[in-house]
């Protein structure tokens, strides 16, 4: 099988600039065990740091103490701040959904199940004939 000529062509690269077996492409990579960007932002964002406000020193996270300066600068009506204000609540809201859309969803649930319990209803129907028993909870149903 070694003697057999190898086909080179799309997909397959000549033998001689292949990777070795047992060897990575990428031998400098990334290390194991680093962190990516999004696990040093929050960990950067949970260390504490000392804040003077209104002459009393107070402990806080990093990321407690900037969105407390981006309020501040905020509402002394910087327009940057305004919009990054604005944009974090309009984020940060839709996250967490309010009592009233999820009772919202909970109906539209409900009205969801209800049709897909009419549609297996009608396939049932379909499906079975009349000289085939039914089920006492479909016949219930059918008399209402």
């Amino acid at each position: 099988m070694a003697d057999e000529e190898y086909e080179v062509g799309y997909g397959k690269p000549p033998k001689s600039i292949q990777f070795a077996k047992g060897r990575s492409g990428n031998p400098n990579g990334r290390p194991k065990g680093s962190r990516n960007l999004a696990t040093l932002f929050r960990e950067i964002g949970q260390e504490q740091v000392t804040v003077t406000e209104g002459g009393r020193k107070r402990t806080m996270n990093k990321a407690h103490a900037v969105m407390v300066q981006l309020t501040n600068k905020a509402v002394s009506g910087e327009r940057w701040a305004i919009q990054s204000y604005l944009q974090t609540d309009r984020i940060y809201s839709l996250a967490e959904p309010t009592e009233e859309i999820s009772r919202e969803l909970t109906q539209r649930n409900k009205e969801v199940m209800n049709g897909f319990i009419n549609r297996m209803k009608l396939m049932s129907k379909a499906v079975v004939d009349e000289s085939s028993p039914t089920f006492p909870a479909n016949e219930e149903e059918e008399t209402k």
